[in-house]
């Protein structure tokens, strides 16, 4: 296993660890995207939207944090927010796919062809 892999895997088993603990603090077993429907209904957008603004946010930090020697919140480095930023992709993905069990879930996961142009 190449340095490159070694780092990726660990960097996936500390983000699972850092969203299995925050999303007891946010929501629960039974409703693990409970924060997620609550803001996207007070703010009136669908919940992908609402998760895509965190991430637009993350994102934003980390251009931010690139053009700064020391950020002014220690508690959130530029390997925490990149942390964060994973994990929100990773709630998206699992919300696309609760979210399109009913509907076509040929729109978020790969099918062995094309739904539009039949290839492999």
């Amino acid at each position: 296993m190449n340095q490159l892999t070694k780092s990726v895997l660990y960097t996936f088993s500390i983000c699972q660890q850092i969203l299995e603990a925050k999303n007891k603090d946010y929501a629960t077993d039974q409703d693990p995207f409970k924060n997620f429907i609550a803001t996207a209904n007070l703010a009136n957008i669908s919940v992908s939207h609402g998760i895509l603004i965190h991430i637009g946010d993350k994102l934003s930090r980390i251009s931010n944090l690139l053009n700064k020697d020391m950020p002014v919140v220690y508690c959130e480095s530029l390997e925490d927010t990149i942390q964060d930023v994973i994990n929100y992709l990773a709630i998206l993905k699992a919300w696309l796919e609760y979210d399109m069990i009913d509907k076509d879930p040929a729109l978020i996961k790969d099918t062995d062809k094309c739904p539009h142009c039949g290839k492999p």
